[in-house]
């Protein structure tokens, strides 16, 4: 995957809490220097929707693969 197009990209082991807590959506806010009325967020999960919307982003949700247990 050609990484270098992406201006930022988050991991777990760079935030505090995994989703649904915003905090990748937060992380990468900052790391854009831009606030959460400058950006759109697409999500795949219900999960990831509610974690863009705690942040405070304009979300689009698009069908996901889920796996469930």
């Amino acid at each position: 995957m050609p990484f270098e197009r992406f201006a930022t990209i988050v991991t777990i082991d760079r935030i505090g809490q995994p989703q649904p807590a915003p905090d990748a959506d937060l992380y990468c806010l900052d790391r854009l220097g831009i606030g959460a009325d400058e950006a759109i967020s697409i999500k795949d999960t219900p999960v990831s929707v509610t974690a863009a919307k705690t942040a405070g982003l304009t979300t689009i949700a698009t069908p996901g693969t889920a796996v469930c247990d």
